[in-house]
């Protein structure tokens, strides 16, 4: 969940604007990206509130699998083969390092508050410590 929570925090906040800037129709492929994301992070927000002993935690986590893995395949065959096409190596590697440090602070958890790129940017450095702290907090109340 960490993982994939800080996975589409750095696409929200570089990929998909540079994906509207420098593709043919990229304003409709990432906004198609983005409401794929939006619906993995409510069905994660749920999943994260039943807990891996709650009811029902299976099939949720199930749903997200099926759903991630479907944004994957769309995201891969569409807006990534795309900008690999429209977009200079150098700028690549640059947009590579660019999610590499959001990525090093992005939230660790999905907030579903946090559903567009101005707010992704303007929050997720002060929602990613906050959610780190928290993180440790509870690795250590649990041990």
């Amino acid at each position: 969940m960490r993982l994939l929570a800080v996975h589409e925090a750095a696409e929200e906040a570089h990929v998909h604007p540079v994906a509207r800037r420098a593709l043919r129709h990229g304003s409709e492929l990432a906004q198609r990206r983005l409401t794929e994301e939006k619906e993995a992070k409510q069905l994660l927000v749920a999943l994260w509130r039943t807990g891996p002993n709650g009811a029902g935690y299976l099939r949720r986590l199930n749903q997200v699998r099926r759903a991630v893995a479907r944004h994957a395949a769309r995201e891969e065959r569409e807006e990534f083969a795309a900008l690999r096409k429209a977009v200079s190596p150098a700028r690549l590697r640059m947009l590579g390092a660019e999610v590499k440090v959001t990525q090093a602070y992005a939230p660790t958890r999905p907030h579903r508050w946090v559903n567009n790129e101005a707010a992704n940017k303007l929050v997720a450095p002060l929602l990613g410590p906050l959610d780190r702290t928290l993180d440790a907090v509870r690795h250590r109340m649990a041990s």
